[in-house]
């Protein structure tokens, strides 16, 4: 299978091409460049035969899904490629905004009309094209226009995309692409099937994909694509790939900038087995759950026979919105669920894994994972202060690690839990041997084994506690060529000290050697002539104001040119230079006179024809010409006038009175400081109380549930960097409707649940139980005792939380007819306690026996997690009781006045009390004979009260009354 998927695949003589371009015709034939077809409608409605091509014309761009109508053969795959000349064909989830009208202050809007990509079933956002090239993410949407704060913000409103942008974003952008389509590519659940050279772009859930397969499905290629800005960040589901096949090869693609998973290799609850996959030589970065791979499986099916080689994997290490910094990883393998599926015999080999922020590999039950003659690198200052690292391992499996170069830049003060290898569990097996490990900061855990961590110093323990990693160098610089060039210098400790595992060729092609060297390249796999010094940067320091030091790339040999090689301008003048020296990667040229602060300085070389700046390989260094040189030589400084110091003042803005279960603000950005010193924020919060944050100068907090009103008193402490001040809000919380009944639930059901966590646990009034279940359009059905005019419901999360869930409520009388009630809701960002949402004014005056919660995942993952749900408002009476019938009371709730109305003509009662619940009488009034109909006064404050109403010492009607103020 492997040696066909290589060579390509064979068609048959009988086999025809297709052709479609935009300014082709769906009522041609398809079967020429002349008589090609226009759209993408007219292929998915056409039938193919094994072997056929469908050529898509360069240069054009498809706003529609492509569903492949068709399956080939084992022998004569179905294949969608390219044709023509220029930019790859373009298949693409949007509609792009080209123009824009100003509307006011920063604030623009998109001339044409477009849905709202957050409608799409798990979000999607719009992408800026900037004139230079580079694509921006939109930030989260945003929901009026006085949101819109800084560049990236958007909002839909009216069926326009509002932005901000500070210049006329005509100018600024060369266009917006606004998601509109869930899937780009749709393989329909056919088999046998070739994608080749195809741009896939900008869909709110897939790149290419097909429906969930529950059978065997075989044959996929997907070669030279580009797939890239799928989905919302941190999406539930957004994925490049998202693919079950067996026998698939997906190579040279670049794929990057995926919401969650840029491949994914998931089983949902399908017991198939797909196996057989290559992944070799692609470009794959930025996605934002897994930056590369996903295999996983959380049912009984299971992955076998997997090769991933030859890929680069990289993170890059800036953001634009408010997922900065998510942990992310590289490759993920692991059995999960019920733990009765498998991956096995997976081989991970000469692939680069480059600025990881969380991990590059993660492994998790799985068996006979081999990873090989991989080069790590890691110099991300925004790595996940989680564990983290190249290779962590944990629970039950199978592991070789041999041959591989872990190279960590980053220091122990910036993460002290990054780390070159963790294995963290002993139900595993683990085999780590002949590889070379190496951190720049020596004081870094370099492994840790069995929670256990080793740094360099440490390495013969290490070795001795783990049994492992006998041949390995002693950890070594493995003297790479440069921070991006990872093939190896001479005097590496890598060079030669692998073991041969039966590898043929390194990352570049190159054979290797016997034994071979450590990480992704053979030494000398790349001609020596090619190993050039580069130029990065010149600077004279302050303490020697007459050196210049020029930086280059590589170490340096030991050759000196003649300083006339050199030529130094001080303000455009020529500066003579005394001495110029070499030394690692510096050069240093000493000058005749000092340079002073504020000269303009630049300098040239000329490569000379003896003894030019060379590598001890030979690469010589190229001509230079006025490159800038830093100038840091400080100005002579009269010592500063101290200014006494002026408190901060701390102004914070509520509200004071914060109903329980919904969520307030204190803002304290109006604090000021009159030094206009840079101010810090620390809050002290009381200890039941959720916020988002501790430290900002504006914090939102969940209102707990109280029955009656409460005081909590929040301290907010500023301070300038040389005094603080403090300032106590009090916060006063009141319950919210305490009037309301509250539901009886007679019984509970879910679509699906993830034991112990079942659903009874949502009604049990227990929060620190929940039911669970996990993916997406997961629900439970309450169904009460009597119907109900529901006002609101309180739903508590998982406890501790800190991500948004995502749900819909729907009501019905039947079960079988539901009404939308709260549609694309979401909780509180920062807290999984009691939260009230409220039912929109058009449902409230409706009767409901049945209310169904629809879950939708969470802002981090796809499980929807309930801990208590509670239904608020009032008992649905039946119009045919003997009480209604001989008296109505209405309004009630009342607020003012009640009116009583004595339908039944045999009843004549002689008096009506009120009364509170404990008995106490607050209205005691006399009814003259004859009167039918009469007003009582309500000035009792809000609550629930009895009437009675009776003839002599004999009450005849008895009925509740809710007032509310």
């Amino acid at each position: 299978m492997l040696v066909v998927l290589m060579l390509g695949i064979t068609l048959k003589s009988y086999s025809k091409n297709y052709y479609v371009k935009s300014t082709g015709n769906d009522n041609n034939t398809g079967l020429s460049d002349a008589q090609a077809w226009s759209t993408l409608a007219k292929v998915n409605a056409s039938s193919f035969s094994p072997g056929d091509t469908i050529f898509f014309n360069k240069g054009d761009t498809w706003r529609e899904p492509l569903t492949v109508p068709s399956s080939g053969s084992a022998s004569a795959y179905i294949t969608f490629a390219s044709y023509g000349t220029g930019s790859a064909p373009k298949i693409l989830g949007s509609e792009e905004v080209t123009s824009w009208i100003y509307d006011a202050g920063n604030v623009w809007y998109s001339k044409n009309a477009v849905d709202d990509p957050y409608a799409l079933s798990r979000h999607a956002n719009i992408y800026f094209k900037e004139t230079n090239g580079n694509i921006r993410w939109g930030r989260a949407e945003k929901v009026e226009k006085k949101d819109l704060i800084v560049e990236y913000d958007w909002a839909w409103i009216s069926n326009h995309i509002y932005i901000y942008s500070l210049t006329d974003p005509n100018a600024r952008y060369s266009g917006a692409e606004i998601t509109q389509r869930e899937i780009c590519v749709d393989m329909n659940s056919k088999e046998y099937l070739a994608f080749n050279g195809l741009e896939i772009a900008y869909s709110g859930n897939w790149g290419i994909t097909g429906d969930i397969p529950y059978s065997e499905l075989s044959g996929l290629i997907v070669r030279n694509c580009h797939i890239h800005h799928i989905g919302i960040k941190e999406s539930v589901g957004a994925y490049g790939l998202s693919i079950w096949y067996s026998d698939m090869l997906i190579k040279d693609n670049i794929i990057h900038d995926c919401g969650r998973r840029l491949i994914s290799l998931y089983l949902y609850n399908q017991v198939i087995h797909p196996h057989d996959v290559i992944i070799e030589g692609n470009t794959l970065y930025d996605g934002y759950h897994t930056s590369g791979i996903d295999i996983n499986t959380n049912a009984a099916g299971s992955w076998k026979n997997i090769i991933i080689r030859n890929n680069i994997f990289y993170q890059n290490t800036n953001s634009i919105d408010a997922v900065e910094n998510p942990t992310v990883e590289n490759i993920i393998i692991a059995e999960q669920g019920t733990l009765t599926g498998s991956i096995s015999d997976v081989y991970i080999y000469n692939n680069i894994f480059k600025n990881p922020n969380y991990y590059s590999i993660l492994l998790e039950h799985a068996s006979s994972i081999n990873i090989y003659n991989n080069t790590f690198y890691a110099d991300n200052p925004a790595a996940t202060t989680l564990n983290g690292g190249f290779v962590g391992m944990s629970g039950p499996g199978s592991y070789t690690i041999k041959n591989n170069i872990f190279y960590n830049n980053i220091s122990h003060s910036t993460n002290a839990n990054f780390r070159c290898l963790t294995v963290a569990s002993t139900s595993g097996t683990a085999i780590s041997d002949y590889n070379l490990f190496y951190n720049t900061d020596e004081s870094q855990t370099l492994v840790s084994w069995h929670s256990t961590g080793y740094t360099l110093s440490q390495w013969a323990t290490y070795k001795t506690v783990s049994g492992q990693d006998a041949h390995s160098p002693t950890p070594d610089n493995p003297l790479f060529v440069s921070s991006s060039d990872y093939h190896l210098r001479a005097g590496s400790p890598a060079i030669g000290t692998g073991v041969n595992i039966g590898l043929k060729s390194d990352h570049d092609g190159n054979p290797y050697k016997n034994p071979p060297s450590i990480g992704a390249y053979e030494y000398n796999s790349k001609p020596a002539s090619t190993v050039i010094p580069v130029y990065q940067s010149s600077v004279v320091e302050n303490a020697t104001p007459s050196v210049i030091e020029m930086t280059y790339s590589l170490a340096l040999a030991s050759i000196v040119p003649a300083v006339s090689a050199f030529t130094v301008l001080v303000n455009s003048a020529a500066r003579s230079i005394s001495s110029s020296s070499v030394s690692g990667t510096k050069v240093m040229l000493t000058l005749a006179t000092p340079v002073v602060y504020g000269d303009n300085v630049n300098v040239s070389y000329t490569k000379p024809a003896s003894n030019p700046l060379q590598t001890s390989e030979g690469g010589q260094a190229s001509s230079i010409s006025a490159q800038t040189v830093s100038n840091k030589v400080n100005a002579v400084v009269t010592p500063p006038v101290v200014v006494p110091n002026t408190p901060p003042v701390a102004v914070v803005n509520y509200v004071n009175g914060n109903y329980s279960g919904f969520v307030g603000e204190l803002n304290a950005s109006g604090s000021y400081d009159a030094d206009k010193d840079n101010l810090s924020f620390a809050w002290k919060v009381p200890n039941n109380i959720s916020v988002s944050a501790a430290n900002s100068s504006v914090i939102e907090f969940l209102a707990p549930i109280v029955d009656v009103k409460q005081t909590y008193e929040f301290t907010l402490t500023i301070s300038d960097g040389k005094v603080s001040q403090s300032k106590t809000i009090p916060i006063e919380i009141l319950p919210y409707q305490p009037g309301l009944e509250t539901a009886e639930v007679i019984s509970i059901e879910a679509g699906d649940y993830q034991a112990p966590y079942l659903p009874y646990n949502a009604i049990d009034g227990n929060i620190g139980t929940m039911w669970s279940a996990i993916g997406g359009d997961q629900w439970i059905i309450l169904e009460l005792k009597v119907s109900f005019n529901i006002q609101h419901i309180k739903v508590a999360f998982q406890p501790g939380q800190k991500k948004e869930s995502y749900f819909d409520v729907l009501g019905s009388n039947d079960k079988e007819n539901w009404e939308p009630v709260l549609t694309k809701s979401k909780s509180c960002a920062f807290s999984g306690d009691l939260q009230v949402f409220e039912f929109p004014p058009s449902k409230t005056d409706k009767e409901f026996r049945y209310v169904k919660l629809v879950g939708q995942g969470n802002s981090l993952d796809s499980w929807n997690n309930i801990s208590e749900f509670r239904i608020f408002g009032f008992r649905h009476k039946n119009p045919t009781s003997y009480e209604d019938l001989i008296v109505k009371i209405y309004p009630n709730p009342v607020r003012e006045m009640v009116n009583i109305l004595i339908d039944e003509p045999t009843f004549n009662p002689d008096f009506i009390k009120i009364m509170s619940l404990s008995g106490k009488i607050l209205y005691d009034g006399k009814v003259d004979p004859g009167i039918r109909q009469l007003q009582v006064p309500v000035d009792f404050r809000q609550g629930i009260y009895i009437i009675q109403m009776g003839i002599g010492n004999i009450t005849v009607f008895t009925q509740k009354l809710v007032v509310i103020k």
